[in-house]
């Protein structure tokens, strides 16, 4: 598990390029609850036969 764990590791440091894996975190926890609520939304639109924008949607994403 340690093996995999730090070859995880040295690819996501690899993706960073400067090696900063706490900023790529810091990212990535951004990017992980921006897409599971626009996901959530999208779900919601597709049960309830209806449609919201990008334009609609952007404003409230502004900070993220």
């Amino acid at each position: 598990m340690a093996k995999l764990t730090n070859q995880l590791l040295q690819a996501v440091a690899k993706q960073t390029r400067s090696g900063d894996t706490q900023q790529w975190f810091k990212q990535e926890q951004i990017t992980y609850i921006s897409r599971t609520v626009n996901r959530a939304i999208d779900d919601y639109c597709m049960s309830n036969n209806s449609v919201i924008g990008k334009e609609t949607k952007k404003p409230h994403f502004q900070g993220c």
